[in-house]
């Protein structure tokens, strides 16, 4: 680090933004500067290599407590990639930040480099406290596609260890501060019809595809209004219970050939206190019995069949909201009526699974996140950096100076 090292929130943002992190991209040179940065600041640093790929890594930071100890304490965890701005009309460079009347634009300044600039512009200061419970940094990768940075970094010995005792996890996606202590889970799904292609006009030469694909359709339906009528309900939801949304149906080239193969992609978001696995396995009961079917229908045809797997889930969050984490930001916090509830996912299932409070935290607005000219304004980034200061003191101990 140099003297000319950035150490501002603003500052520290314009230079985070100007690493184009983008998911299954390349973030090394992101991590790698970050981990310089925190050792300046005497943080016991960790850079995690993805499994098979050393061009993309998680980070762990710690600033131990006055005795050296680093397990316990707090961690505030963000992912540093970014979705792609390609294609985007943006009115300035997606990867130099931009200042205009209070507004910071840039790929990434709300979700969710804002908040690690927050966090990091605090660095110096923790490290002049006396703490009685450490206080950790994470930094994750491919949050925004698979969240498997997150995945390897609790499950690392490091990541354990370190989580021992812990108190709690701020993950600061963008909620203007709000503190979110529950969300979604949400789960992929993709559905399989094949059948035998032909010419349109030689019905008996060819099985249609998209007959078995209809059949799954209707089923699906049907038990999205199931669900919609009988629950169960959690309150607190812009929609109060578990949701089911056909949302892909690829199948047929042209209008005078039989379909020889159908897709159907589908999400379950489902509330905390209901299992999706119940949901998939009356969808795979329906896909086995009707695979029979086909097999039987389309013979002597060889080859036809349907099939159905989950390609991708992260799971649902619901948080303590007696607790100390929860407790210590409320007091430091600035808003009222602050504890909600929102639709988007986050990596705060994957951290809760590791037996520890989390909630989700941040600066910015989620309305603004993926948008074109994202932007954070100056006035939450700020303060970010005074309530996480004050949640940081009143769990690690350690009394600030700081007149943020």
């Amino acid at each position: 680090m140099t003297q000319d090292t950035p150490h501002s929130a603003t500052e520290l943002l314009r230079k985070l933004i100007s690493f184009p992190s983008v998911s299954h991209q390349p973030n090394m040179p992101l991590i790698q500067w970050v981990e310089q940065y925190l050792k300046s600041f005497r943080a016991v640093t960790e850079v995690q290599a993805a499994a098979g790929d050393p061009t993309r890594a998680n980070l762990i930071a710690t600033f131990p407590d006055k005795h050296g100890g680093l397990q316990g304490g707090l961690v505030c965890s963000g992912h540093s990639d970014v979705v792609s701005a390609e294609g985007q009309p943006w009115r300035s460079p997606p990867y130099v930040m931009t200042e205009r009347d209070g507004k910071l634009y840039g790929r990434g300044a709300c979700d969710m480099k804002g908040y690690l600039a927050a966090v990091l512009s605090l660095a110096k200061e923790v490290s002049e406290l006396s703490l009685e419970r450490p206080f950790h940094i994470w930094l994750t990768y491919n949050e925004e596609t698979d969240m498997q940075g997150i995945k390897e970094l609790v499950a690392s010995p490091t990541g354990r260890e370190r989580l021992q005792g812990c108190l709690g996890c701020i993950i600061g996606e963008p909620t203007s501060m709000q503190i979110v202590y529950a969300h979604k889970g949400v789960y992929f799904h993709e559905y399989t019809s094949i059948g035998k292609g032909a010419h349109a006009a030689l019905q008996t030469s060819g099985y249609n595809a998209n007959q078995a694909a209809g059949e799954m359709l209707t089923h699906l339906f049907a038990l999205q209004q199931d669900i919609a009528t009988n629950g169960p309900f959690e309150e607190g939801y812009p929609v109060p219970h578990t949701t089911l949304c056909p949302s892909m149906v690829h199948g047929g080239v042209v209008y005078n050939s039989i379909t020889d193969k159908c897709t159907i992609g589908f999400d379950i978001r489902n509330i905390p206190s209901d299992d999706p696995d119940r949901y998939y396995a009356n969808l795979k009961t329906f896909v086995s019995a009707q695979n029979d079917r086909v097999v039987k229908a389309s013979a002597p045809l060889e080859g036809c069949g349907t099939s159905l797997q989950r390609v991708e889930e992260v799971p649902a969050f619901g948080g303590r909201v007696d607790c100390a984490l929860v407790r210590a930001l409320q007091a430091a916090s600035e808003e009222k009526d602050n504890l909600v509830k929102v639709n988007f996912c986050t990596e705060a299932g994957y951290v809760q699974q590791t037996g520890i409070d989390v909630v989700v935290c941040g600066p910015g607005d989620i309305a603004q996140a993926h948008q074109v000219d994202e932007f954070v304004t100056e006035e939450q980034l700020i303060k970010c950096c005074r309530v996480l200061l004050k949640t940081i003191t009143l769990l690690c101990g350690g009394k600030s100076k700081s007149s943020i």
